[in-house]
């Protein structure tokens, strides 16, 4: 008698879980319409209201958790060999980015030149980008850094304080800080600063050419992973990190019982699943039965779309890149701005870590000017709640790791890289 409330109960936990789910269909629907036609209409009031400005209508989560204190700003460490020519670099960035144009005579990155505000909680476009010039954003620094000239000893802390400057909010929000050597000897340094929004609506403009990096090899220069897109050709740092045991094991347990759930249903209810029920002498008799036959059914309606969906996937060729990163969120179109907030927040509170992958097929690096680039550091900014931002790079056989973190925790952070760099070397390869 007790094994039967059990199933009873078991049975009734089911249907409750489908109806409750089945409930939630509509109101995800409705919140998508009215997230969507909401921005539409905000976006189409904006425009109308200020005509000299083109409103962004990016849906990416880093665009909601954006303030001005602390703007999703990437910045690219760039160690390169040889003298440093500051108006070669000068000249190649006007070259090759902000006085490059198409076919038709016009520029292929406008937003390179257009200022970035803020209106009615929006980002927009100002239109008008007459007054840019190169001069405000490929910058000459100096070679000393508080009286010693600048090396691999000290060139974290003259970045980690260059890093901490604004870009100038009445300019186009991007910065090339070209740090010069003291001697030909010595490498020099270029610090790039760049708004991700500058990368995720212009479509054409990549990474690799905003740091006019060339590989000579002609392949995949780089590649950005931090989660939410991951590129199956490219090796895993996997091997040289951790993997959580215990949360792979709980979820290996949730859905093994899920599964022997599931047979144990089907089991039970397999000869209602006959079309005709002749060969059978089980009959829908119940209102159980029948729920447990449209439960059955649309189930295996479900997992029969699902992998024609992923067939269909797995035929088309996909290029992961960083443009492409949390190019489109679910969150962000179900739901409306500020109970998006709400939840990155919340989440934030307790995931203050975000871990960012970042692949090259090859080590050997080219600047578009000729000259040959040692190694490329990224640093991607902690947002939100989030208080430290790991950046693991791996370029052919070479390891690095890039640590941003909150002011708050600095000088601790440094002790991060330095448990890395042990951990590398005691590791086997």
């Amino acid at each position: 008698m007790e094994s039967f409330w059990q199933e009873v109960k078991s049975l009734l936990k089911t249907v409750f879980c489908f109806v409750v789910a089945m409930m939630l269909v509509p109101l995800l629907l409705l919140s998508f319409l009215c997230a969507h036609f909401g921005n539409e209409l905000s976006n189409y009031v904006l425009s109308i209201k200020y005509p000299n400005l083109t409103i962004s209508k990016s849906k990416k989560i880093r665009t909601l958790i954006d303030t001005p204190k602390n703007a999703g700003v990437f910045h690219f460490l760039l160690q390169v060999e040889g003298d440093c020519d500051f108006e070669r670099i000068r000249m190649a960035y006007a070259q090759h980015l902000t006085d490059l144009r198409d076919k038709t005579g016009m520029l292929r990155f406008p937003k390179l030149r257009q200022k970035l505000v803020t209106c009615w909680g929006h980002y927009a476009w100002v239109n008008d980008s007459s007054g840019f010039n190169i001069n405000n954003h490929v910058l000459l620094s100096t070679h000393k850094y508080r009286g010693r000239p600048v090396s691999e000893s000290n060139i974290q802390e003259y970045v980690s304080e260059l890093a901490t400057k604004y870009i100038p909010s009445d300019l186009p929000q991007w910065q090339v800080i070209v740090i010069p050597n003291s001697d030909s000897t010595q490498s020099f340094y270029i610090l790039i600063k760049l708004h991700h929004l500058i990368i995720a609506e212009e479509e054409d403009l990549h990474v690799s050419e905003m740091l006019l990096l060339q590989d000579p090899h002609k392949k995949s220069t780089m590649t950005l992973s931090d989660g939410f897109d991951w590129d199956s050709s490219s090796p895993k740092l996997s091997r040289f990190v951790r993997k959580p045991e215990h949360i792979s094991r709980l979820i290996n347990h949730i859905i093994h019982l899920i599964i022997c759930r599931w047979q144990k249903f089907i089991y039970e209810f397999e000869s209602l699943e006959t079309p005709d029920g002749s060969t059978s002498s089980d009959q829908v008799g119940n209102l159980t039965q029948l729920v447990s036959l449209v439960v059955i059914v649309l189930v295996n309606v479900i997992l029969g779309y699902i992998r024609s969906r992923t067939m269909l996937k797995k035929l088309k060729k996909r290029s992961v890149s960083y443009r492409n990163e949390t190019k489109y969120s679910l969150l962000t179109s179900l739901l409306p701005h500020v109970i998006t907030k709400i939840f990155i927040n919340f989440f934030s509170y307790n995931f203050p870590i975000t871990i960012t992958e970042i692949y090259g097929a090859t080590a050997e690096f080219q600047a578009a000017w000729g000259q040959k680039v040692q190694d490329v550091l990224l640093f991607r900014p902690p947002q939100s709640k989030t208080c430290l931002s790991l950046n693991l790079h791996r370029f052919g056989d070479k390891y690095r790791l890039a640590v941003m973190a909150d002011t708050h925790l600095a000088p601790d952070h440094t002790v991060i890289t330095r448990s890395f760099e042990q951990y590398m070397e005691t590791i086997t390869l």
